[in-house]
Order: C-alpha cells, then sequence, then structure tokens
C-alpha cells in the first residue's frame, strides 16, 4: 500500500525532473541565439543590394499580377515573343521597385 508521504515525493520527483527537462529546453532555446549557438553559425549574410533586388524581384511577380495579366492578355504563349515580352516586362517592374526601395535606402544607410 501506498502512503500519502510516497505520493507526494513521487510527485515531487517527477515535477523536479520535468522542471529540469522544461529548463535544459529554455536554456538550449535560449542558447541559439547567442553568437555561440547554431543560429548564428548557419546564419547567412546577405548584403544590402542583394537584399534589396530580392525584394524588387518578389514584389514585380508577387505584387503585380494584375499588372501584367492586363498586359499579357491577348498574346498568346505559344509564341517566342510573348515570352520576351513578359521577361521585359518583370525586368522593368523590378527595376521600377529598385529604383523606389533604394531611394530611401540611400538616405538611411549614407555614411556621415
Amino acid at each position: 500500500m501506498v502512503t500519502m508521504q510516497s505520493d507526494a515525493f513521487i510527485g515531487l520527483f517527477l515535477l523536479s525532473v520535468r522542471r529540469t527537462a522544461r529548463e535544459r529546453l529554455v536554456s538550449s532555446v535560449l542558447e541559439l541565439g547567442t553568437p555561440s549557438g547554431l543560429w548564428w553559425r548557419a546564419r547567412p549574410v546577405v548584403s544590402t543590394d542583394v537584399l534589396v533586388l530580392g525584394t524588387s524581384v518578389f514584389f514585380a511577380i508577387a505584387c503585380n499580377s494584375t499588372f501584367l495579366s492586363g498586359v499579357l492578355a491577348g498574346r498568346s504563349w505559344t509564341e517566342p515573343s510573348t515570352w520576351v515580352f513578359s521577361g521585359a516586362m518583370l525586368v522593368m517592374l523590378t527595376a521600377v521597385h529598385l529604383l523606389l526601395l533604394t531611394l530611401p535606402l540611400s538616405l538611411v544607410a549614407a555614411p556621415t
């Protein structure tokens, strides 16, 4: 027969085991954010130029679908000129977004 004291002892033991496991989990998660953690070792280094270019390409493709579908409305995708024209439109939209994004960034990131 198990007494009340042994049940309490087992409960406290399990609680302490859980707490140490929880503390280990929290400390390992917090360690990921430190410079010695895994996140800092596997973190990619991207320059501002590449980041702005990637953002411009994203905006040109994802945010201008209505414009691109309107411009390419009467064209057949089997013709090579349609592919060249759609590529030129994407390049033009990327250049416009790149220009619009670099204007404020040149003011913010300008050396003093």
